[in-house]
């Protein structure tokens, strides 16, 4: 009896103790970390004086935090399940063609006019995050880089619409995402053009989904932050030598 409960709690340390110093403590520092502002050196000749930041670095901070929007847009992705179907994350080139893929999140075949390039993603993209949307599987396109497709007003309002019917265009049938309708609401009309931010659905089957004479759909507040939540979704920012192995350069004083 001694000898099984002497290895039961020798096991138990073994799995423990590694866990514990190598996940448990490093995550709980962590996800305490908050962005930090740039900001310049002191002027040696008034040290009492407020750093002299360049108006390129004022209210930049590193990592780039979420705004308000942004960091309840995140909740209403994880409330929906959207990380089910999408991932976060854009593999390096030693997955073989996977980072290649169509809808893998490096491929930008919606910028064939201004080629963006993307790097592959690592943990530093998910410091701002209280939970990280890896994903499970891509159901549908990868969304770590989902703000170089809705760069336009135009794109952003096809989004909603997206949200709200996502088969409406004949081009999307065989979407099986499905509709976020509860989070629009059905109005009615004030003016006969209707509100600028009404829903707008066209395509083949958008009479399922237009609602009667006289109403229109307008984005309720979460639907509102989910888009801005999606719409901030650039992995676009320099990440740290720690992790990129390459030191930054040094600018030469004269």
């Amino acid at each position: 009896m001694n000898s099984l409960k002497s290895f039961v709690l020798t096991l138990g340390a073994c799995v423990g103790i590694p866990t514990y110093i190598m996940a448990v403590r490093p995550y709980a520092i962590e996800r305490e970390r908050q962005p930090v502002p740039y900001k310049a050196e002191v002027n040696p000749a008034n040290p009492a004086a407020p750093p002299d930041d360049a108006e390129t670095f004022k209210g930049l901070y590193y990592p780039p935090s979420y705004a308000g929007d942004n960091k309840r847009g995140e909740l209403v992705y994880a409330r929906e399940g959207c990380a089910q179907c999408h991932s976060q994350v854009v593999r390096g080139g030693h997955t073989a063609i996977d980072p290649w893929k169509r809808h893998a999140g490096r491929e930008q075949e919606y910028k064939k006019d201004v080629p963006v390039t993307v790097r592959e993603t690592s943990p530093w993209d998910y410091m701002h995050e209280d939970f990280a949307m890896v994903g499970v599987r891509r159901v549908g396109p990868d969304l770590a880089n989902a703000a170089y497709r809705f760069d336009t007003p135009e794109k952003t309002a096809a989004l909603y619409a997206r949200l709200y019917a996502p088969r409406a265009d004949a081009s999307r049938e065989w979407s099986n995402c499905p509709s976020f309708g509860h989070l629009f609401e059905v109005v009615q009309k004030e003016t006969e053009a209707g509100r600028g931010d009404a829903v707008r659905i066209t395509g083949k089957h958008a009479a399922k989904y237009l609602p009667d004479s006289g109403y229109e759909i307008v984005p309720g507040q979460d639907a509102r932050d989910l888009v801005e939540y999606i719409l901030g979704l650039k992995r676009d920012y320099d990440q740290p030598a720690s992790i990129t192995g390459k030191k930054p350069a040094v600018e030469e004083k004269k």
